[in-house]
């Protein structure tokens, strides 16, 4: 039974655009795995925002059975604790501030020494019609879910690509 795996391909290695002004992919950016289970990260650093509940409470634990190194962040430091159950680098604190977003990095790189795979899962929704929609929370709705993913990717890649692998 083998992992079956996708690939992502990135537009630095493709073709040139053709009369239409579309390239033909020549190297995959990353593949990804579907079955989970078979994927190796023991050992293996992962960080994880929106990490104190839900989703990424339960990435933390599928990561740490398989014996992943963890870094957690969330708001709730008390809550990351209950997750993080004493093995994890826990960082509480608020990811649309960018300063919070540099710590997060700068800690996991610091104390477990590499950013092997970054689980962007922190975020909100807002639950109104859009014509509703205070805009000072529509803001603060995309300052976390676009914004804050986004820079956390740009913080971790450089450190990836210097090393030569990383998932995302």
């Amino acid at each position: 039974n083998q992992v079956s795996s996708k690939s992502i391909f990135h537009p630095d290695h493709s073709t040139e655009p053709d009369d239409r002004g579309i390239r033909a992919a020549t190297a995959p950016l990353a593949w990804y795995h579907d079955d989970f289970e078979k994927v190796q990260v023991d050992g293996k650093v992962v960080l994880i925002t929106g990490a104190s509940e839900g989703i990424g409470a339960a990435c933390a634990e599928a990561f740490r059975r398989k014996g992943a190194r963890l870094s957690l962040t969330a708001r709730s430091q008390h809550k990351l604790e209950q997750v993080g159950r004493g093995e994890a680098l826990l960082t509480g604190g608020d990811l649309t501030q960018p300063e919070f977003r540099q710590q997060v990095v700068e800690r996991t790189l610091e104390r477990l020494g590499a950013v092997d795979i970054l689980v962007n899962n922190a975020g909100v929704g807002l639950y109104t019609p859009s014509w509703r929609a205070p805009m000072p929370l529509v803001r603060q709705m995309f300052e976390l879910n676009l914004f804050a993913a986004l820079e956390m990717i740009q913080l971790v890649v450089p450190h990836m690509r210097k090393r030569g692998s990383g998932a995302i």
